[in-house]
C-alpha cells in the first residue's frame, strides 16, 4: 500500500529533469547550424552539425572536449578534424566520431587504450587502427569504444576490458579494435559503463560485461565475456546502456528496462531492481536514451518522454512523464547531464558544473550565498545533496530529494529551504546521501531511505517524513552515516542499521533495525560523528573510532575494519572531530589539526597518499573546528579564519580553480565564521546567524540558477559554416 501511494504522488512532481514552470520548445529561438548527431559523456558533450564540423564543451581534463585545450570549454568549440564528421559518441573522458569515408577518429584519455590507435598516449584526434575496414556506426563507454564495421557488420571494440567489456574472455585491454566474434549482422551495438549491448541480425538484444545490477538482464549478476542473449524481448529496433541499466525498444514500440532502479530509471513504477526485461508503459517509442538514473524516450511523433531522476535533477518520475521536447529526432544520455536534438537544437539539461550544457557559463556558486528566509540559525548540516538548517526550534531543508531526505512528503527538491514538521523542537540535524535525523528534548526522528534499517523502523525503501526512532533513551546528538545512523546519550552511544562493516560497533557484523549499544568506549562519550560505513566518538579526550578501514579511515596504521572501537593514537587530547565517506580529521586543544585515511583530491592536506595514520594538516593558526568532505576539508582558525584544501571543483576553493590544493588557502569572505561544513559537493558557514553557502547552485539555493540548469535551453552551436 505505501508503494502504491508514493507512486500517486510522484506523479504531481512535475515534468522529470526539467523546470516546471518552463513550457517552451526549445528550437523556437535556435539560429545555430542544425545538429544531426550528438554525444554526452560523463561531464563534457559533443555535437556534428549539418556540414560535419564537430562542437564540443564541458570537462576537458583529458582532452576529450578539445585536445590541447583549457581544462574547460565552456561554450561549444570547433574540433579540428581531417574531414566531416556524420556521428559522434562521448564516453567517461573519450570522444570518438565516424567520418565520412567511414574512418574513426577519436581524441582524449587513452590510459587504457581508448583512442585505438595503438597507443597508450592520450589527447589526439588520432585516426582509429582499423585495418582497410570502414565503420558504419560508433559508441564509446566509461574507457571503451565500440564500432560496427561495414563488411559484415560484426563488432570491434578497444580500450579497457575491465569487467570483459571488451566482449573477450582474455581480461586484456586493447589499444587496438578487437572483433567480437560471432556478432556479424549486428544491427546496432550501445555501450554503458562497464557493459555492452547489441542488436543483432535477427534482432535479439545480446549483452556483455559487468553485471553488478543485472543490468545484463540475464536474471542473474554474472559477468559475462561474450555477447549473451537477453530473453524476453521481441525484436529490436533500438537500446541504450548506462551505468548500471539498459532498455531498449521493440519493433512495436514497446519499450522494456533492467537493471539497477534505485531513482525509478526502469520506469516501472516502483524503486526495485528487475534481472529480467520489464515493461514501461510506452508503446510508440523510436528509440531510448539511458543516463546514470533517468531514462527518456523518443516517441514516434517527435516527443519526448523521460522518467527516474537525474543526480542534479529536483523531479522523480517512477512511471514516462511527456517534457516539452516535441521535434526530438535522437536522445543523448549522459552520466551527469541528459541532452537531446530537438528541432536541429541540441537541448541539455543537468550538471553544469563544467560547462557541458554548452551555454558559456558553469553551474556552480563560488562566493558564499546567504540562504533567505532561515532567520537566525543555530546549526545546520549538509548531507551529499542536501542541506539542513535550525533556525528557533524550528527546521528547514532544501536540495535533492530523490530518497525523500528532506522529508517533505514527496519526492520533489527544491532550491528554496523548506518547512519541516518533526513534532518537536528541534536542536540540531545530521545527514547524509540518502537520510536525514534531527533531535530535540531528548527524542529522535529519522526520515529518506529506510534501506537496511537505517533509520531505526523495519527496512522499507523511502520513509518521506520525519518518524520518531523508538528504543532509546533520551539522546543528546545523533550521527546520520551512509548505511547506519547513531545517537549519543548522558552515558552511551548506539546505533543500528547496516553493519558489514562492523559500523554499529557492537563487536558484530549482522545488521540491526533497533538500536544496539556500541562497546569498548572508555569515558562518557561527548562528541559524535558518522562517516558511510565508519564513526568516532570523543570519549573523555580521547578519540575513538570503528567501522570501515579500507582507506585506513581509522587511522590505527592497519586497514583491517573494526566492529569494536579502538583508539587513535593522536599526540594529544582531542576537542573536534570530523568525518566524511573514507577519511577523518581531528583538532587537538592546542589547535593542531590531523587528519587519515583517503587522500583522494588531496581531501588530507597533503601531497602524499592514502594515510593510515593521522598526518598534521599545516595551517597558519590554531584551529577550533575542523571539517571534512570527499574531495577537501576546511579548517576555522581561533582568529575566525577560515582555510580550505583539497579539489577545487565546483567552487568549493572559493574560486573557478579546479586544482587541488595541498595547502590550505583561505577563503576571505568566511572571516568571522562561527561554524562551516563542506561535502563533496557544497559548503557552508554560519556567519552572526547567517548561514552561507557555495558550490553547487541548488545547495547553495540560488532558485534562478537551479532553475536555468534543469531547464532544456539550446547549446550555442554557431550558425552553419
Amino acid at each position: 500500500m505505501r508503494g502504491l501511494w508514493l507512486a500517486l504522488t510522484l506523479t504531481a512532481c512535475g515534468r522529470v529533469g526539467f523546470d516546471p514552470h518552463t513550457d517552451a520548445a526549445t528550437a523556437d529561438a535556435y539560429t545555430g547550424c542544425p545538429v544531426i548527431s550528438a554525444g554526452a559523456g560523463r561531464q563534457h558533450t559533443c555535437a556534428v552539425d549539418q556540414v560535419g564540423d564537430v562542437w564540443c564543451f564541458g570537462i576537458n581534463d583529458k582532452g576529450q572536449a578539445l585536445p590541447g585545450g583549457p581544462a574547460m570549454v565552456l561554450t561549444p568549440t570547433k574540433v579540428p578534424l581531417s574531414q566531416p564528421a556524420v556521428e559522434v559518441s562521448a564516453g567517461r573522458d573519450v570522444t570518438c566520431v565516424r567520418l565520412a569515408d567511414g574512418g574513426v577518429s577519436c581524441w582524449g584519455a587513452s590510459d587504457r587504450g581508448q583512442l585505438g590507435n595503438g597507443s597508450l598516449v592520450g589527447q589526439g584526434p588520432s585516426t582509429v587502427m582499423l585495418g582497410g575496414e570502414r565503420a558504419v556506426a560508433i559508441t564509446a563507454g566509461s574507457h571503451t569504444a565500440c564500432m560496427i564495421r561495414q563488411s559484415d557488420r560484426s563488432v570491434l571494440c578497444w580500450g579497457s576490458n575491465g569487467f570483459s567489456a571488451l566482449g573477450q574472455i582474455t581480461p586484456v585491454d586493447s589499444a587496438v579494435p578487437l572483433l567480437i566474434a560471432n556478432t556479424q549482422g549486428a544491427q546496432r551495438v550501445e555501450l554503458g559503463h562497464r557493459h555492452g549491448c547489441a542488436i543483432d541480425s535477427a534482432g535479439a538484444a545480446r549483452c556483455w560485461g559487468r553485471n553488478t545490477g543485472a543490468q545484463l538482464g540475464l536474471a542473474d549478476r554474472i559477468e559475462r565475456s561474450t555477447p549473451t542473449l537477453v530473453a524476453g524481448l521481441a525484436s529490436a529496433r533500438d537500446l541504450s546502456a548506462s551505468g548500471a541499466h539498459t532498455c531498449a525498444v521493440e519493433q512495436s514500440g514497446a519499450v522494456q528496462c533492467w537493471g539497477s532502479n534505485g531513482s525509478g530509471e526502469l520506469g516501472i513504477g516502483d524503486f526495485t531492481t528487475r534481472d529480467t526485461p520489464a515493461r514501461v508503459a510506452i508503446d510508440d517509442a523510436v528509440a531510448v536514451g539511458a543516463g546514470n538514473s533517468q531514462t527518456c524516450a523518443q516517441l514516434a511523433d517527435g516527443k519526448l518522454s523521460c522518467w527516474g531522476a537525474g543526480p542534479f535533477s529536483l523531479d522523480l518520475a517512477l512511471m514516462p512523464e511527456l517534457t516539452g521536447l516535441t521535434n526530438v529526432t535522437q536522445v543523448v544520455p549522459g552520466y551527469w547531464h541528459m541532452c537531446a536534438i530537438d528541432g536541429g537544437a541540441l537541448a541539455c539539461w543537468g550538471s553544469n558544473q563544467y560547462g557541458e550544457l554548452g551555454r558559456g557559463t558553469r553551474s556552480v556558486i563560488t562566493t558564499p550565498l546567504v540562504v533567505p528566509g532561515l532567520g537566525a540559525v543555530s546549526s545546520f548540516a549538509l548531507g551529499e545533496g542536501s542541506v539542513c538548517a535550525v533556525s528557533n526550534g524550528a527546521l528547514r531543508c532544501w536540495g535533492y530529494n530523490q530518497h525523500g531526505q528532506l522529508g517533505v512528503g514527496t519526492l520533489r527538491g527544491s532550491a528554496t529551504p523548506q518547512a519541516i514538521t518533526t513534532g518537536f523542537t528541534v536542536e540540531g540535524v545530521t545527514a547524509f546521501e540518502q537520510h536525514t535525523c534531527a533531535w530535540g528534548v531528548g527524542k529522535l526522528a529519522c526520515w529518506g531511505s529506510g534501506s537496511d534499517g537505517r533509520i531505526g523502523s523495519p527496512s522499507v525503501d523511502r520513509f518521506l517524513t520525519p518518524r520518531l526512532v523508538s528504543a532509546l533513551p533520551p539522546i543528546l546528538e545523533a550521527a546520520a552515516g551512509g548505511d547506519f545512523s547513531c545517537a549519543r546519550t548522558a552515558t552511551q552511544i548506539y546505533c543500528w542499521g547496516q553493519n558489514s562493516s562492523g559500523q554499529l560497533g557492537n563487536s558484530l557484523t549482522v545488521p540491526s533495525e533497533n538500536p544496539v549499544q556500541v562497546g569498548g568506549l572508555i569515558a562518557t562519550p561527548v562528541g559524535l560523528v558518522a562517516g558511510n560505513r565508519h564513526a568516532c566518538a570523543i570519549s573523555g579526550t580521547a578519540l575513538h573510532c570503528w567501522g570501515e578501514n579500507g582507506n585506513g579511515q581509522l587511522g590505527d596504521a592497519t586497514n583491517v575494519d573494526r566492529p569494536t572501537p579502538i583508539t587513535v593514537p593522536l599526540p594529544g587530547p582531542t576537542v573536534h572531530v570530523a568525518v566524511s565517506v573514507r577519511n577523518t580529521c581531528a583538532v587537538l586543544t592546542n589547535g593542531d589539526v590531523y587528519c587519515w585515511g583517503s587522500n583522494e583530491f588531496a581531501a588530507l592536506g597533503v601531497a602524499t597518499g592514502d594515510q593510515n595514520m593521522p598526518v598534521k594538516v599545516t595551517l597558519p593558526g590554531p584551529a577550533t573546528e575542523v571539517t571534512v568532505g570527499l574531495r577537501g576539508g576546511c579548517a576555522r582558525l581561533a582568529s575566525g579564519a577560515v582555510h580550505c584544501w583539497g579539489g577545487g571543483g565546483g567552487g568549493l576553493l572559493g574560486t573557478t580553480a579546479e586544482d587541488a590544493s595541498t595547502t590550505p588557502v583561505e577563503l576571505p569572505a568566511l572571516a568571522g565564521t562561527s561554524s562551516v561544513a563542506r561535502t563533496g559537493r557544497t559548503s557552508c558557514a554560519l556567519i552572526a546567524g547567517e548561514l552561507r553557502c557555495w558550490g553547487d547552485v541548488t545547495l547553495a539555493a540560488d532558485q534562478d540558477a537551479s532553475t536555468a540548469m534543469q531547464s532544456p535551453i539550446p547549446a550555442a552551436i554557431p550558425e552553419c559554416r
